[in-house]
């Protein structure tokens, strides 16, 4: 088996560590029924405050340990630049750029590369691959899909931190509200015409 899988901020709450942020830790209402993608947004400065000196400026809070409230500070801080509307936040391409400029308030430039549309499973795979392999976590946008199991999922943000290949084929490792989990490729980047998945993921400027 063939597994690469980054090192996503772990952040104590209450009996479990999260893995990465939970949207459902925002103060208001609203925040919470539609703050996935900051939340992703957390995850990623949280991420490259981590791993890159040069980028420590995404993240204002300490990173050993994390805090919760410093986590929801930057939810909250990335909400200023990424802000949904009842209808949430489902453009990938502006996602793309509202973080970058989030990134440029807070010091650092970015540069962006997607993935979607008109993609095949395999594309959308390898797409993970080379984001990952270049110790990049990546946004995915599953605006909508037809499979039973990411129902709750429609409309919605999650962090990508690795994949797997092996004996049961090819996943992926997600962040989605605070907790790890493992989906087959195969669902999550079916191609059909009820599916629509997009992939994002940054790199540093030089």
């Amino acid at each position: 088996m063939s597994k690469k899988e980054l090192k996503m901020p772990l952040i104590e709450d209450g009996a479990r560590w999260a893995y990465g942020g939970d949207q459902e830790w925002c103060p208001s209402a609203w925040h919470r029924g539609c703050g996935c993608g900051p939340t992703t947004g957390a995850n990623l400065s949280a991420y490259y405050a981590m791993t890159r000196p040069s980028m420590r400026g995404l993240y204002r809070g300490s990173l050993s340990p994390f805090s919760r409230q410093e986590y929801i500070d930057t939810i909250e801080d990335i909400f200023r630049f990424i802000t949904p509307s009842y209808m949430g936040f489902p453009y990938a391409g502006k996602y793309a750029l509202k973080y970058r400029a989030y990134a440029l308030y807070r010091g650092v430039r970015l540069s962006s590369k997607g993935c979607g549309a008109a993609h095949s499973e395999d594309e959308m795979f390898d797409f993970v691959r080379r984001g990952i392999d270049s110790d990049n976590p990546l946004a995915l946008l599953i605006l909508r899909h037809r499979a039973p199991e990411l129902e709750d999922d429609n409309w919605h943000w999650v962090t990508v931190s690795g994949y797997l290949e092996g004996a049961d084929g090819k996943q992926v490792i997600l962040s989605n509200c605070g907790e790890r989990e493992v989906r087959p490729a195969s669902l999550l980047f079916e191609r059909h015409p009820k599916n629509t998945v997009r992939l994002l993921y940054f790199q540093e400027e030089a």
